[in-house]
């Protein structure tokens, strides 16, 4: 028996590599999850002698999912998690799978801002988070653009003291500005930094007669804020799943 592809140490859900096995016999699958064995299976080499264990990552992200921050930062325990892959009763690989719900181009062994862009228009008052992969003795710096032009020195917004994990923290404006004793309307633009990779806030402090602010979860099912301004026409309106199609007129 041979593996010739298997999931990597770190992986998204939905882009998980299969499991491709070179075996002239039958096996055992299974795959084990906070000490549980959840999935158990025998494996019949096909006529190539090959075995594909597939959609591993789609069964793994039936286990995942994120959750909304209330406080000042929030542990996704549950968004990820660390999943052991064993073949014939023997460990092959343990893999920390991340919640995905969509493809994606980023790199799952070098991710850490859990979030399809890394740039985005805030305001404020407004409530933003921000989500990253982080490591123990990693910590989450903040820098401070000034309305005069000046930078402020960075400081320290999160300190992570557990095991590898996925974190939120509160990054809204108002809590940017009480960190650095200044007022919002003071700040032009804040940067969060982990592993050396950036998110960037710019703060719109324009005043618009319709501002409209929704919450919702992104592909890695973390908790994001969009704000829109203008007129917003319900076009549709699910009673049954609560989804609503909006069309804004700006």
């Amino acid at each position: 028996m041979n593996v010739i592809q298997r999931p990597s140490t770190k992986e998204f859900s939905t882009t998980m590599k299969d499991y491709i096995i070179d075996s002239d016999a039958v096996i055992t699958f299974s795959v084990k999850y906070n000490n549980k064995t959840i999935l158990e299976e025998e494996y019949v080499p096909d006529a190539d002698f090959k075995i594909h264990v597939r959609k591993l990552g789609k069964f793994c992200q039936q286990a995942l999912w994120g959750e909304w921050c209330t406080g000042s930062s929030l542990l996704q325990s549950s968004a990820a998690g660390t999943f052991e892959f064993y073949i014939n009763n023997s460990l092959d690989i343990s893999s920390y799978v991340m919640f995905c719900r969509m493809q994606t181009n980023k790199p799952a062994a070098s991710a850490a801002w859990l979030s399809e862009i890394n740039r985005k228009i805030t305001r404020p008052d407004s409530k933003e988070y921000a989500s990253t992969i982080i490591t123990p003795g990693q910590a989450i710096q903040i820098t401070v653009k000034k309305t005069d032009g000046t930078t402020l020195p960075a400081k320290t917004l999160y300190t992570h003291t557990g095991t590898l994990s996925v974190v939120t923290i509160d990054a809204s404006p108002s809590r940017i500005a009480t960190l650095f004793l200044i007022q919002q309307d003071a700040i032009r633009s804040y940067v969060l930094s982990v592993a050396g990779q950036n998110f960037e806030f710019l703060i719109d402090s324009t005043r618009y007669t319709e501002v409209w602010q929704f919450r919702y979860k992104n592909v890695y099912d973390m908790p994001e804020v969009l704000t829109a301004i203008g007129v917003i026409i319900v076009l549709a309106y699910s009673l049954l799943s609560g989804r609503v199609i909006l069309r804004l007129i700006s």
